[in-house]
């Protein structure tokens, strides 16, 4: 066996490992657990940010009733499409406020998928979003966020300068009036989309 092939065998070895440990949310009918796509999704279901707390003794009777399970429920069906910024804080029902994060303020500036499920950093396979301001600029270090409402911070930070554009033009201008905190001898050339999943994140790329 040649070097050359045990390295491809290498490979092949680690990319199925990480399918394998790839976990897509999705609902109790196998549906994904994404209300951009599916009117059931619901915090609740498995791998939502609400998925052991919706089988609870809330009020300490004893017993977990309907109404609180179908309470927990309505709350649920609210807070995933706020996390996924389909609906304001202030369109959740103001009973849900013991089950929701204790943060619940409306954030300033452009929460913005960095990385989509199943291709994040570091080998994670949750989805990862950044928070933009108006500049369209984010440093290297930047903080990450778990959810579409940029409330829940990552372990990870951004490993890379990286602009907001709906262009490649407009990217290399942002990346341009931020350059003095890029490596010296910066050029527009080096811009290039981070992903070619997401179209409107470009990294300013720095030489080594």
């Amino acid at each position: 066996m040649t070097k050359r092939t045990l390295i491809w065998g290498l490979m092949m070895v680690v990319l199925v490992a990480m399918s394998a440990m790839a976990v897509f949310a999705v609902d109790d009918e196998g549906n994904p657990n994404d209300p951009n796509v599916n009117d059931r999704a619901n915090a609740c279901f498995t791998g939502g940010t609400m998925e052991d707390r919706c089988y609870v003794d809330f009020n300490n009777d004893g017993v977990v009733d309907e109404f609180e399970i179908n309470w927990a429920w309505t709350c649920g069906w609210h807070l995933i499409r706020w996390e996924y910024g389909l609906i304001p804080s202030s369109a959740i029902p103001e009973t849900c406020g013991g089950l929701l994060p204790p943060v619940m303020e409306e954030v300033a500036g452009s929460c913005q998928l960095l990385y989509p499920e199943g291709r994040s950093m570091n080998g994670a396979t949750s989805m990862t979003y950044v928070l933009f301001d108006d500049s369209g600029f984010l440093n290297t270090g930047a903080p990450t966020y778990s959810d579409a409402a940029c409330q829940n911070l990552r372990d990870e930070s951004v490993l890379s300068p990286i602009a907001l554009a709906d262009t490649l033009e407009e990217a290399q201008d942002i990346c341009e009036a931020n350059s003095d905190q890029l490596s010296s001898g910066w050029e527009r050339s080096w811009v290039g989309l981070l992903t070619s999943e997401i179209d409107n994140v470009w990294v300013c790329i720095s030489p080594l």
